[in-house]
C-alpha cells in the first residue's frame, strides 16, 4: 500500500516517467514543484537512486518493478481507457 500512496501523487509519477528512459541531473528536474522533497519520498522508497558527479546531483530508477508499472501505465494512456484496437 505503501507503494502506491508514494505513486499517487502526479508530480511523482513525472519525476519517475522523466528518469524511466534516462538519469537526469537534479537541474533538469527542478521544475517540478518541491523536488528535493519528492526526491528523498522516492529515494527512501527505494524507487530512485542519487549519485554525485562533482557539484551535481544526478538520479536513476532502480526499481525494475516501478519500470514496468511506468510502461504499463504509458501503454494505457496510449490506448485509452479501453484497451488496443483489435
Amino acid at each position: 500500500a505503501r507503494w502506491f500512496l508514494v505513486l499517487s501523487r502526479p508530480v511523482r509519477l513525472q519525476i519517475l516517467d522523466a528518469l524511466l528512459e534516462e538519469d537526469k541531473c537534479v537541474c533538469d528536474l527542478q521544475a517540478k514543484p518541491y523536488i528535493s522533497q519528492q526526491l528523498r519520498v522516492l529515494h527512501t522508497c527505494g524507487m530512485v537512486e542519487c549519485r554525485r558527479i562533482g557539484q551535481f546531483r544526478f538520479y536513476c530508477l532502480i526499481d525494475p518493478a516501478v519500470k514496468r508499472v511506468l510502461r504499463l501505465a504509458r501503454e494505457q494512456q496510449e490506448w485509452g481507457a479501453g484497451g488496443p484496437e483489435n
